[in-house]
């Protein structure tokens, strides 16, 4: 192990500057992304905060999340930035640049190779395998943990080396911050163990030194635990164990899920849904475990370290059952891959820097090329991805009764996310909103029913929209009473005719928007006929008389 730094400080700055640069390149769009799910509530908290500081301590928080140092975090920020969802994602990518800054430092305290350490940090700058984690604003608890998690290491491994009792401190108090801004950065901990070991080659040593951080990280885990509120994925996790039974192979499956995601997503989107799970990823993903356990067996001085890495955070999330993760996450498992893909990308640095390394020159230049070819590939997936953040803002919006906006960003979703987002799901919220707003939905509707011409619930909004015409009425109804027919043989005729009440009971509200009321009572009639129980149908009936 070394633990030299860099030949000049002025390379550093230079370095500093170029994350910068292309953070700046890959990420300026996403000021303009809105909020997400979560980020009304912590604006909401934010300002009853600023006006009396008890309310931080305050069981009826809208937004507890059992994280106090990143709760702290965005509630000082916003005393810079207020409710500014465009200052907000601008932190998170300024806190995810200084991650990845971090990264290649700890790189080089370990090793004292400067393209490795510069790769690795350019590389996890710029994965798209994370990139929910930096498009939305209450993630930005995963970079700021990592922050936090970093300098802990970096301070460890001078403490490891001079001694001083300082260096210890600093180690004990970012670790801590990072604990308590995501319990996730605790698992990093035992490197500190492995990296006295190697270093000493006396275990029994090691683990005596390292004991009181191991208590200290484990209590503040536990302690995270019980304040953490039940309605969140990971007392969800722990009910779903209790109440259900679950094989002990659960844990194995989101291992090779994950493990196989922080490759197949890396730099590139392939031709799959990042929201699926996918039949072939549980094989890929144990191809990918087997991978990196044949290069921590050859590479043992320069890659067992980084193999680690990957595992030991990915631990935090393996008790989620994959059935929850697609449940709780439209987006799939990005955010959770956050800190292990910091691992998964020194590794592909390393391949790079070994390719780089001892021979001639076009070696090096054919290294320099490949990491350009990352990061060209990198910008294109991570524009592709950008569609998925719009997806799910828009969805939360619509469920925030912010229908204007949700429909606005399910429209960006659809043209910039394509294949990467549930698309049909997007064309039919997206429709649904236009009704409401009293706007017509035939350019989605045409668009969608090419993608999806046997699709009964984007159907029935056509069928319905056909009803209003007289040309087409007749065979809209007939189009919608064999619909109905067919879904209550296969066992969905309550769902079906559910989802034409809502559709009539949008269109009567656009009516209304439109002050259009003999069109609006039609509508909402109709809306009733589908579903007698529907009282803001009544409520609506009675208002325009």
């Amino acid at each position: 192990m070394h633990t030299h730094s860099f030949n000049t400080t002025t390379s550093w700055w230079l370095y500093a500057a170029l994350i910068a640069a292309v953070a700046a390149i890959f990420f300026a769009s996403v000021a303009g992304h809105g909020i997400d799910n979560h980020d009304a509530e912590t604006f909401y908290d934010n300002a009853r905060i600023s006006q009396d500081f008890s309310y931080f301590f305050s069981p009826d928080r809208q937004q507890i999340t059992g994280r106090p140092a990143a709760d702290l975090s965005k509630w000082l920020a916003s005393l810079v930035l207020g409710d500014s969802a465009a200052g907000f994602h601008l932190l998170v990518v300024g806190a995810h640049a200084l991650a990845a800054f971090l990264l290649a430092r700890l790189v080089n305290a370990l090793y004292s190779n400067r393209f490795w350490a510069f790769a690795s940090g350019l590389l996890f700058l710029v994965n798209v395998t994370h990139f929910q984690a930096v498009h939305h604003i209450s993630a930005l608890d995963y970079p700021l943990a990592l922050c936090w998690a970093l300098a802990a290491l970096l301070c460890f491994l001078r403490y490891a080396e001079k001694g001083q009792r300082s260096d210890l401190g600093l180690t004990y108090f970012f670790f801590a911050l990072g604990a308590l801004t995501h319990m996730a950065a605790a698992a990093l901990g035992p490197l500190c163990l492995y990296w006295l070991w190697q270093r000493n080659g006396n275990l029994l040593s090691a683990v005596l030194r390292v004991a009181p951080l191991g208590i200290m990280l484990a209590a503040l885990v536990l302690y995270g635990l019980a304040i953490t509120p039940k309605a969140t994925s990971t007392w969800a996790a722990i009910d779903h164990y209790e109440a259900a039974e679950v094989s002990f192979l659960s844990p194995l499956r989101i291992l090779a899920w994950f493990s196989g995601r922080l490759l197949s997503t890396a730099h590139w989107v392939p031709p799959l849904s990042v929201y699926k799970l996918q039949s072939w990823e549980m094989l890929f993903g144990t191809a990918v475990l087997l991978g990196l356990g044949a290069i921590a067996w050859w590479e043992r001085h320069r890659a067992a370290v980084w193999v680690a890495w990957i595992v030991l955070t990915l631990l935090p999330f393996l008790f989620i059952p994959e059935e929850l993760v697609l449940e709780f996450l439209p987006e799939g498992p990005s955010r959770y891959l956050y800190l292990a893909s910091a691992g998964s990308s020194a590794l592909i640095a390393l391949g790079l820097a070994t390719l780089a390394a001892h021979g001639p020159r076009w070696r090096e230049a054919l290294a320099i090329v490949a990491l350009a070819t990352l990061l060209v590939l990198s910008h294109i997936g991570i524009k592709r991805v950008e569609g998925f953040s719009h997806y799910t803002s828009g969805r939360h919006n619509i469920a925030a009764n912010r229908i204007e906006e949700g429909a606005h960003r399910l429209r960006l979703a659809i043209v910039e996310g394509d294949d990467t987002i549930p698309l049909r799901d997007a064309y039919l919220r997206r429709c649904m909103a236009l009704l409401y707003l009293g706007r017509d939905p035939q350019v989605e509707l045409g668009e969608s029913l090419e993608r999806f011409p046997s699709d009964y619930m984007l159907g029935a909004i056509a069928a319905v929209l056909g009803t209003e015409d007289p040309t087409t009425s007749t065979r809209s109804v007939q189009w919608i009473n064999t619909a109905l027919r067919r879904s209550e043989a296969s066992g969905l005729g309550d769902v079906f005719r559910a989802h034409i009440a809502t559709i009539y009971l949008n269109l009567g509200k656009g009516y209304v928007r439109r002050n259009e009321s003999a069109a609006a009572r039609s509508a909402l009639e109709r809306a009733l006929e589908m579903n007698p129980n529907s009282s803001e149908a009544r409520r609506l009936l009675k208002q325009i008389g």
